[in-house]
């Protein structure tokens, strides 16, 4: 039932401003070991109403008083160690917790204007809901730095934000990502208007995910939007790339047989708008992929394989039409359905030739090396992780 403790909590305040300027200047503010917990019963009680009682509590209205200071915040220092939370809604079933969190935060606050750095680090964040769903979900290895500045008419925001694995299921559904990142580049909201411009980055490693006789993998993947804008009516994205390596699907069926594909590479670009239900879409799309194979089992089995595709087409999408001049191309394929081939120009792939591998990243004590491995034909690249040495204490007399 504890809502807050600290072990540690300290602040500066300028007396000397306060006095003179009627400035209220916070310089510094440190606390370590937070614990902070909030409870909600079966019943919607929390642990909150400590503070005012649920069913006695009567609304108070104070006198509106002016106390003549000016707030002026000089974060020189904000510093927030070791903070461990814990949600617990047994309303709704919800379990969340966030663990080892560290936050350090320096700038400047000017009345209503905001000029701040922020960076954050925490163990794992843990969620899970027990309804009909059954979700659950972690990250791990979480890292946050980032930038945001507020006056009377924009906020702007700027962040990057990584975790090393996140791991969710839901039912007989599973999925993770390893080395996740997003950057957020300059973001700008404007309250009045309600519009929010930005740029946006995101790419991971490892992903593999899984569903009732489905498993997928993929290598690697990167998207990247150049430009994105979304107010309340519409949403428009420019220069948007998608790009995938080393995507493999696989569906198992008992009926039909089981299938595969596989796509060594694949990269996507889009122009589009739309409105903000979708009812509305238009737009232009590119698409290339690489090393790219499908095969089903069954009565009638079939092979395709292509060494290169590419696909354009333009795009619209209304609430009761879809239009589009789609146009396809490549430069080789080989088809084989129930016993009969088709080839044209396809080339089979002459296969990876890896070097011995080069040390990328050393193993130490505390951490795990890496060693990359190159392909002399194509320049393809894979890594492998190095256990980490451990130490090797020797006893001293």
């Amino acid at each position: 039932d504890t809502l807050l403790y600290s072990k540690h909590f300290s602040t500066v305040v300028d007396i000397k401003s306060l006095l003179k300027e009627n400035k209220i200047i916070v310089e510094h503010i440190i606390a370590e070991s937070l614990d902070a917990n909030l409870f909600i019963s079966e019943t919607g009680a929390t642990n909150l109403d400590i503070f005012i009682p649920a069913e006695t509590a009567e609304e108070v209205t104070e006198p509106e008083t002016t106390s003549g200071f000016e707030l002026y915040v000089d974060l020189q220092e904000i510093s927030l160690k070791d903070i461990n939370a814990t949600y617990i809604d047994n309303q709704s079933n919800i379990d969340a917790a966030i663990n080892n969190l560290g936050i350090d935060i320096n700038g400047l606050m000017d009345g209503s204007d905001i000029n701040a750095s922020i960076k954050a680090a925490a163990k794992n964040i843990v969620a899970q809901i027990a309804d009909s769903t059954n979700l659950e979900a972690s990250l791990d290895g979480i890292k946050f730095d980032g930038k945001v500045q507020m006056d009377s008419r924009d906020i702007t925001f700027a962040g990057n934000l990584n975790a090393s694995l996140i791991n969710a299921a839901m039912d007989d559904i599973t999925a993770s990502l390893k080395n996740t990142g997003l950057d957020i580049i300059n973001a700008v909201y404007q309250p009045e208007t309600g519009r929010i411009n930005t740029a946006v980055n995101l790419n991971g490693e490892t992903v593999d995910f899984s569903a009732d006789g489905i498993t997928a993998s993929l290598g690697a993947f990167l998207m990247n939007l150049a430009e994105i804008s979304i107010d309340s009516k519409a949403i428009e994205a420019n220069n948007m790339k998608l790009a995938l390596k080393n995507l493999d699907v696989q569906i198992q069926d008992s009926v039909n047989g089981n299938m595969n594909a596989a796509v060594d590479a694949l990269t996507m670009d889009m122009l589009a708008a739309a409105n903000q239900d979708m009812s509305n879409v238009s737009g232009t799309i590119a698409a290339s992929g690489e090393g790219i194979s499908f095969d089903m089992g069954g009565t009638t089995p079939m092979n395709a394989k292509l060494n290169d595709i590419s696909f354009t087409t333009d795009l619209t999408l209304g609430e009761e039409s879809i239009a589009a001049n789609p146009h396809i191309e490549t430069s080789s394929l080989y088809f084989a359905l129930d016993g009969d081939t088709y080839v044209d120009n396809y080339v089979a792939a002459k296969g990876h030739s890896y070097d011995s591998g080069t040390l990328t990243t050393a193993p130490t004590c505390n951490d795990a090396g890496v060693k990359t491995f190159t392909c002399s034909k194509c320049n393809h690249s894979y890594t492998e992780v190095i256990a980490k040495l451990g130490h090797d204490y020797k006893a001293t007399v």
